[in-house]
Parts: C-alpha cells; sequence; structure tokens
C-alpha cells in the first residue's frame, strides 16, 4: 500500500475559493485562480465579529423554523445554537443548545455539559440543522473556510466517520455545484498548508472508494465540463503534501486513486475523457510524478500490472514515460522511467518485477528458463542521467540501491554488466584519459608561452590547431558512444540472460549467464 501525499503548477495554481466570497451555486475557476461573482444576497442576522459569524437561520424542517446559529472558524469549524430544537416538533428528537465541532460529528456538547455521541433520533434533528445551513440562501457557512482554509464540506470528510459520510452525500446532493467543486484554500496566515486538496482526495486516502465513485458521478452529472475538469485536474500544493508519505501520492485524484487501488474510481476518471495517465499536461509539480510513477514509488506492483496491462489499451499506463522535475528538487528523481525510479529508491522487488514484465522468453527446458531482455534503461549508454548503471554508482545512493550490484540481486546482473563493458572497453578508456591529458599538457604548455612571450603567437598557431582537432575528435567520441565518467564505457548492443531456478527442493543453484549477441 502507498506511503505518501504530493502538488500543482504553481504555488497558487490551484485555489478555488476565496475566503469568505462564495456566495453562489457555482465553483471557483481553478486554471484562473478567480472566484465566481457572488449572486446571491448578503447573509443577514448580526454581523460577523473577527472569524466568528452570525446567522439568523432559516429551518423550515425544524421547530423551532428560524433561529441564530453561530459558526466559529478561529480553530476549526464549529457550529453552535442557543435555543433547542426538534425535528417536525417531535420530542423524541429534540436537541438541546449546544454546539458542535464538525471535524468530530456526529459529536455534539450541550451547553454546560460534556461531549456526547446522540442517539440516532437526535442525531437526525442535528443533521437537518447542517442541510439548513447549507440550502439557505442568506446562511455563508458553507462557503466560508477555517483558519487553516478548510470548507464545512471538507471538515466532514476529514471526520471519516459514517455519520459524517453519510451527510456529506446528503450535503453534495442538496449543493452540488457549490460543494462538489471546493478546494482548500489558503491558511489564514497566507501560506498554502492543504490548498488544493479536495473531497476526492480525502475520499482516496481514507478509502471510501463507494461515496468516492457516487460523488464522481454526481459530479460529472451537476458541474459544467470546465468545472468538472478544474475539479479532477486539481493538485494538492500545499507544503504538508511536501513531506513524507503525501510527496508520493501524484497530486491528482487520478492519482491518489491508482496508489490506493480504487479501481472503481479509477475507471470512472479515465472514462470522463478530462484525465490521462499519461497526460505531461498533467504531472505532479511537488514530486513530478506520473500515476504510474506514483505507483512504483508505493510499491504496488499489483496496480502497476492492472494500469499497464489490465486497462483498455486507451486508457493503458506506459510504462516508457518518464519522471518530470518537480518542486522539490532535493530527491533528485527527474528523467526516471519506472523502473528506473523504483532502482533509485532501492525497491529490489520492484525492480525485479519491473524487468520480468519486459523480459521474453528464449527457451523453456524443465527447471531452466532463459530470457531475453532489452537493456535499454538499465545500461548507462542511454540518454541522461537515469540509467540503472548510473543510479546504483551516484555519490547520492541510498544503500539498497547501491546494493543492486550484489550477487542477491538477479544472481549479480548488474555487476556482471559492470564486468562485461569493462573487459571489453578499458583499452578505449586509458586511451581518452591519455587524450585528455595531453590536451591539457598542451593548453598548458601554450599558457605559460605566450605569457612568457607574446610575440610567439605565429609560432603557436600549429600546436594550437593540433590541439583542437584532439578536443574535436573527443566530442566526436563522446557523442557517438558516451560521455567520458569513471563508469566503464557504454556499449549499444543486447544481451540475453538465462536465470536457472531452483527446482524443487532447490537442487538446481541460482545462476545468471550473460551472453553479448
Amino acid at each position: 500500500m502507498p506511503k505518501d501525499r504530493v502538488l500543482p503548477n504553481s504555488h497558487d495554481a490551484v485555489e478555488t475559493l476565496e475566503a469568505g466570497k462564495l456566495q453562489t451555486d457555482d465553483v471557483t475557476s481553478i486554471e484562473n485562480n478567480t472566484s465566481t461573482p457572488p449572486s446571491e444576497p448578503k447573509p443577514s442576522g448580526v454581523a460577523p465579529s473577527g472569524n466568528v459569524h452570525e446567522h439568523r437561520l432559516k429551518a423550515p424542517g425544524l421547530t423551532p423554523s428560524e433561529f441564530h446559529v453561530t459558526h466559529d472558524t478561529t480553530g476549526q469549524h464549529t457550529l453552535s445554537w442557543d435555543v433547542a430544537f426538534s425535528v417536525n416538533s417531535d420530542p423524541q428528537r429534540s436537541l438541546p443548545a449546544g454546539s458542535c465541532n464538525l471535524y468530530l460529528f456526529p459529536q455534539f456538547t450541550p451547553l454546560n455539559g460534556e461531549p456526547v455521541i446522540p442517539e440516532p433520533r437526535v442525531l437526525e434533528a442535528l443533521c437537518e440543522l447542517i442541510v439548513a445551513c447549507t440550502i439557505d440562501p442568506h446562511c455563508d457557512v458553507f462557503s466560508t473556510p477555517d483558519v487553516v482554509g478548510a470548507f464545512p464540506i471538507h471538515a466532514l470528510t476529514v471526520c471519516n466517520t459514517e455519520e459524517a459520510l453519510e451527510l456529506v452525500e446528503q450535503l453534495c446532493n442538496a449543493r452540488p455545484l457549490l460543494l462538489l467543486g471546493q478546494l482548500h484554500t489558503k491558511h489564514r496566515a497566507g501560506f498554502p498548508l492543504f490548498t488544493g486538496e479536495s473531497n476526492l482526495h480525502v475520499l482516496c486516502v481514507n478509502q471510501r472508494e463507494d461515496l468516492l465513485c457516487r460523488l464522481i458521478q454526481l459530479a460529472i452529472a451537476q458541474l459544467r465540463a470546465e468545472h468538472l475538469k478544474a475539479l479532477l485536474e486539481a493538485q494538492c500544493v500545499g507544503v504538508f503534501f511536501e513531506a513524507p508519505p503525501m510527496s508520493i501520492y501524484g497530486g491528482t485524484a487520478l492519482s491518489y486513486a491508482c496508489c490506493f487501488d480504487l479501481r472503481r474510481a479509477v475507471l470512472l476518471l479515465l472514462e470522463t475523457g478530462m484525465v490521462s495517465l499519461n497526460d505531461r499536461s498533467q504531472v505532479d509539480v511537488v514530486s513530478g510524478f506520473l500515476p504510474l510513477h506514483a505507483v512504483v514509488a508505493c510499491e504496488s506492483m499489483e496496480t502497476y500490472d492492472w494500469l499497464t496491462s489490465g486497462l483498455p489499451p486507451k486508457y493503458a499506463a506506459l510504462v516508457d514515460q518518464r519522471t518530470s522535475t518537480g518542486r522539490l528538487k532535493g530527491i533528485n528523481n527527474n528523467g526516471l522511467t519506472p523502473a528506473q525510479l523504483a532502482a533509485r529508491l532501492g525497491d529490489h522487488s520492484a525492480v525485479k518485477h519491473i524487468l520480468r514484465k519486459q523480459c521474453s522468453i528464449n527457451w523453456v527446458w524443465g527447471p531452466v528458463t532463459e530470457y531475453r531482455m532489452s537493456l535499454a534503461g538499465i545500461d548507462s549508454c542511454g540518454d541522461g542521467g537515469g540509467d540503472v548503471m548510473e543510479l546504483v554508482a551516484r555519490i547520492d545512493a541510498v544503500k539498497p540501491t547501491t546494493e543492486l550490484l550484489l550477487d542477491s540481486f538477479m544472481t549479480g546482473f548488474i555487476y556482471r554488466l559492470f564486468l562485461d563493458k569493462w573487459s571489453s572497453y578499458w583499452r578505449l578508456h586509458y586511451a581518452r584519459l591519455l587524450l585528455d591529458s595531453v590536451i591539457m599538457l598542451m593548453m598548458l604548455a601554450v599558457g605559460f608561452v605566450l605569457k612568457s612571450d607574446p610575440g610567439l603567437q605565429r609560432t603557436m598557431q600549429p600546436v594550437v590547431i593540433v590541439e583542437l582537432l584532439l578536443m574535436g575528435i573527443v566530442t566526436e567520441v563522446q557523442a557517438v558512444i558516451g560521455p567520458t565518467s569513471p563508469e566503464p564505457y557504454a556499449f549499444r548492443a543486447h544481451h540475453s540472460w538465462a536465470l536457472w531456478n531452483p527446482c524443487l527442493a532447490g537442487r538446481v543453484p541460482d545462476r545468471l549467464s550473460l551472453v553479448v549477441k
């Protein structure tokens, strides 16, 4: 299962709702980071004082049908009321005066009492109160964020109790245009803490797939295309998502659903045609991951197989997609394929799994099987510095990554590659070193001679020309066979390797044979 969460295109790119301004049955434009102008009248009642807002609530389903409700956003969303009320004048369904922290729903605290969980009949009255806050056009409780930038609908979803999630679905059905598209805004202090997180992200993390699928279907049915696309492309960009494990989940709701193996939700999202497993424009801006990279980072190999070969071809993830440079540049994971990312993270089982998926069988003889595998992405002759042979030799490689060289990993497959390449190219390596040394000595000689006697410029011209020719040769060789480095030179070839597996009680030893074709 996954380990972490992640971010989008700029620090402010996915803010949707400006605090206290949205009074309409519409969602904010994520792409332009602007709010839809208010179309409903300002709430009536006592004027707000700081972060405490009082409303004269009209609740037709309650008795009395009109009373004052206070919404305190100093810390977490807390509703309080100073009169007892009931559902349809039924004393059995009456709720005394008190308060309710929405993050702890259905717990409420009576005046001068201790927090309690109400009985189901009494809980119905509390739910009716919260629904009334949502549908009353003069009440802006559900468009007011708290100190961390969360809206009340997020508080109830984060609460994650069965009662809270039932209420979330009821509220979203009552006001889908307002609630479905809401994203966390900035912290009241002005910095992005949970910015960009939607209910879809929270439901993915809590693995509430049934409710997640129903809300996705509701959003498809109720939201306009541009607002639906903005919601599905929204990424978690707050600083909370820069730390493990949040930083590896990929940012979008699709990536989160993949990481937590919510396959029905993944299919629903892909069928909208607005998100894709391979769309480079939806790369997570924190880690630079696409969903397939996030799944590899979460060590979810069953999900990896499903995304690459279990989905219809038009939806399937491409195994050669590379990571991008994310906001967390220090992790240095840019330009890596899924197999290379697994090697970079030191996940031996994931590397073996992905490489085996890339193999084809040459022949089978009883307990012996020979596999053929392209070394693209493994051999250091590839573009960039992300090939597996280069990753294991990097100074910043973690210990599990360097252990890929040991015999315990595929019977020393990577180590044998190093030996094979060194035995084939050690002469070229030393020739290059000699050529570099000659060029350096010539440059020093020319520099000292001309410094002592500038009049010898014409005399030194042949030496300079020879030096330039040698530098051209070095450059051409580097372009053809790869740059000089402490590692052996790259060669462009295919290998076949035979992995001999133990038979029955292990009487046939594991061993690996490499043959250059």
